[in-house]
C-alpha cells in the first residue's frame, strides 16, 4: 500500500497539482493576511477620526456650558460625565501647566486605553486649561454599525476567498492534466520507439520545451530507423563478404577432391588469393576494433606532415596517371609538425587519396594539400569524381558502410577505411570531416594538433 501511495503522489500530474494548488494558496492567504491588516488599519483610521469629531463636539458643549478654568462644580462635573459617555471618550481636563487636574475619567477606567490628541481649551479667544482625550479600545467593538459593516465584510470575504481557493484548485488541476497529457502522449510514442515502431511524424503541441522533445523524438525515431536499416545492411555485407570467398573455396576444393579439377598451382592460386582477401577482411575489422578500442600501439613523435603527405602523392600519383587522372600537390608554406605516429597518419592519407582515385573518372582532378593554422595541421583531399549524396554523409565512417550501393567487392574494399582513418585520427586528438555534392566531388579534410599546440 505504501508503495502504490508513492507511485501515486510520485505522477507527474499529482506533483504538477499539488505544487500549483499549495502555491496558490500560499498567495491566498499572504493576500487574505495584507487584505485584513489593510482593513483593520482603515476601521482604526476611521474609529480615530470620528472620536476626534466627538472630542470637538465636547469642546463646544464645554464652551456653551461655561465651563472654566478651575475645580468643577458637581453639576458640572456630572454633567462632564454624562457627555464624555455619550461621545464615548475619556478626558482629562487640567489647567494650562498640567499641574492642576480638574476631572480624568482616564485612570478611572483601569482599561487599555488610546491616547487621540492633546487640545487647548480656548473660551472667549483665551486659553481656559488643556483636554486630553483618549479611548478605550474595547469602544471599537461596541459600535453596532462599526460591528455590523465588519461582519458583513468577513462574510463576503470568506465567501469571495472560498472561492478563489475552488478556482485555484480548478485551474491548478486544468493545468496539471494539460501539460502531464502531452508528456504522456509523447511517452506513448517513445514507447512505440522503443518497441521498433518507428513513428514519422509527432504532433508537435504544448509548451515550447515539449514541442521541442516532440521534434527531438521524431528526429530520433527516423535517426534509429537509419541506424536499424543500416545494421541490417552491414549484417548483409559482412555475410555477403565472409560466405563469398568461403564458398568459391570449398566450390574450388570440392571440385578438387572429386576430380573435376587437378590440384594444379593455377587453382591453387586462386584459392590463395581468395585467402587473402577473406584475411585481409578479418584483418581491417580486427584493426577497427583496435582503434575504435585505443588498444594498438602508437609511436606518436614530432612529424613533418608535408613530408608524409608528399611520401602518399609520390606513391600514389603514378596510379592517378595510370587511372587518366591529373594529380597535384600544394605543400604548407610554413613548417607543418604534428605529434603523429607515421605510419598511421599515413594510412590515413593514403586511404583517403586511394578512394579519390578510385572514384574519380578519367580526366578528372586529385588535388593533395597541406595548410598550417596557429593550432592545427589541415590537410585536404579534394576530387572532381562521383561525389556522396546527402542522405549518405553522415554515415560514410560507419563501419561498412558504402555510399556507392552498386560497388562490388571486385571494385573496392568492403567499407571499413574511412571507420579506421577515423578511429586512427581520434587516437591522435584530431577529427576529419568531408564536404562533398553528389556528382561534383569532395573534400576530405584531415584536421591534428600542431606540434606546438600538442606540447
Amino acid at each position: 500500500m505504501i508503495g502504490l501511495a508513492f507511485r501515486f503522489l510520485n505522477r507527474m500530474y499529482v506533483v504538477l497539482f499539488v505544487s500549483f494548488s499549495l502555491f496558490s494558496l500560499f498567495f491566498i492567504v499572504l493576500i487574505s493576511m495584507v487584505y485584513n491588516i489593510y482593513w483593520d488599519g482603515l476601521f482604526k483610521d476611521y474609529h480615530v477620526q470620528t472620536i476626534k469629531s466627538h472630542a470637538y463636539k465636547l469642546l463646544d458643549d464645554m464652551r456653551e456650558r461655561g465651563i472654566r478654568t478651575g475645580p468643577l462644580t458637581v453639576e458640572d462635573a456630572e454633567w462632564l460625565e454624562r457627555r464624555t459617555r455619550l461621545y464615548g471618550l475619556l478626558v482629562e481636563f487640567t489647567d494650562g501647566s498640567g499641574t492642576g487636574v480638574w476631572y480624568n475619567s482616564i485612570d478611572r477606567t483601569g482599561s487599555e486605553s488610546t491616547m487621540i490628541e492633546e487640545v487647548p481649551y480656548i473660551v472667549g479667544g483665551e486659553p481656559a486649561g488643556r483636554l486630553r482625550v483618549a479611548f478605550l479600545e474595547a469602544s471599537k467593538e461596541l459600535n453596532p454599525a462599526m460591528v455590523n459593516f465588519r461582519e458583513t465584510l468577513e462574510t463576503r470575504s470568506k465567501y469571495l476567498f472560498g472561492i478563489i481557493l475552488i478556482l485555484s484548485v480548478a485551474i491548478s488541476f486544468c493545468l496539471a492534466f494539460m501539460l502531464t497529457k502531452q508528456l504522456k502522449r509523447l511517452d506513448q510514442y517513445a514507447q512505440s520507439i522503443r518497441q521498433g515502431k518507428w513513428v514519422k511524424h509527432i504532433p508537435k503541441k504544448g509548451t515550447e520545451e515539449i514541442r521541442c522533445l516532440a521534434l527531438t523524438l521524431s528526429e530520433l525515431s527516423a535517426e534509429l530507423q537509419k541506424q536499424e536499416e543500416w545494421r541490417k545492411n552491414l549484417m548483409e555485407d559482412i555475410t555477403h563478404e565472409l560466405r563469398t570467398p568461403i564458398t568459391s573455396i570449398m566450390t574450388k576444393l570440392e571440385a578438387i577432391i572429386d576430380g573435376v579439377y587437378e590440384a594444379d598451382q593455377k587453382h591453387l592460386d586462386k584459392m590463395y588469393e581468395e585467402l587473402e582477401r577473406l584475411s585481409r577482411l578479418v584483418s581491417d575489422l580486427q584493426r577497427l576494433s583496435e582503434a575504435k578500442g585505443a588498444q594498438f600501439a602508437m609511436n606518436k613523435k614530432c612529424t613533418d606532415m608535408t613530408k608524409l603527405a608528399k611520401q602518399v602523392y609520390v606513391n600514389y600519383h603514378p596510379l592517378a596517371l595510370k587511372a587518366g587522372i591529373r594529380m597535384s600537390f600544394e605543400p604548407a608554406h610554413t613548417p607543418a609538425y604534428a605529434n603523429a605516429d607515421f605510419d598511421k597518419m599515413y594510412q590515413v592519407i593514403a586511404n583517403i587519396v586511394s578512394n579519390a582515385i578510385k572514384y574519380t573518372s578519367p580526366g578528372g582532378k586529385v588535388s593533395l594539400k597541406v595548410k598550417w593554422t596557429k593550432s592545427h595541421i589541415l590537410i585536404l583531399c579534394q576530387d572532381d569524381g562521383i561525389g556522396i549524396g546527402e542522405e549518405d554523409l553522415p554515415y560514410i565512417f560507419n563501419r561498412l558502410y558504402r555510399a556507392d550501393k552498386s560497388r562490388s567487392r571486385f571494385t573496392g574494399g568492403v567499407g571499413l577505411g574511412l571507420s579506421i582513418a577515423k578511429a586512427l585520427i581520434e587516437a591522435h586528438e584530431g577529427f576529419i570531416e568531408v564536404e562533398s555534392r553528389l556528382g561534383e566531388g569532395s573534400t576530405f579534410v584531415v584536421v591534428v594538433p600542431n606540434f606546438t599546440q600538442a606540447n
